[in-house]
């Protein structure tokens, strides 16, 4: 299995990695196990950013935080206004 831990810094609040930050999957591995270790799939965060992701979802986060939403600009992301949701134009699922 595949280590998800990083030395990237969290996107949301820009706190240092050096292993202490992980990888969130937007699209979830159960969800879209092809794309589990795809880059644009997979955003630095710390654990308690890592969780607010879970509890609260890519468009909350991307509203609160520019980091988010500049990492998902720049990884190909766009919004659907018409569903709500966040989707990649290489994925057939959206979040």
């Amino acid at each position: 299995m595949k280590n998800f831990s990083t030395d990237h810094a969290c996107v949301a609040c820009g706190r240092s990695g050096n292993g202490t930050t992980c990888y969130h999957h937007l699209y979830t591995k159960r969800v879209r196990r092809d794309l589990q270790y795809t880059d644009f799939n997979l955003i630095p965060v710390c654990m308690e950013h890592h969780a607010e992701f879970h509890n609260k979802g890519t468009f909350h986060m991307a509203e609160k935080y520019d980091g988010v939403s500049e990492f998902l600009i720049r990884m190909g992301w766009l919004y659907d206004d018409y569903r709500e949701k966040y989707y990649h134009p290489k994925a057939q699922n959206s979040l």
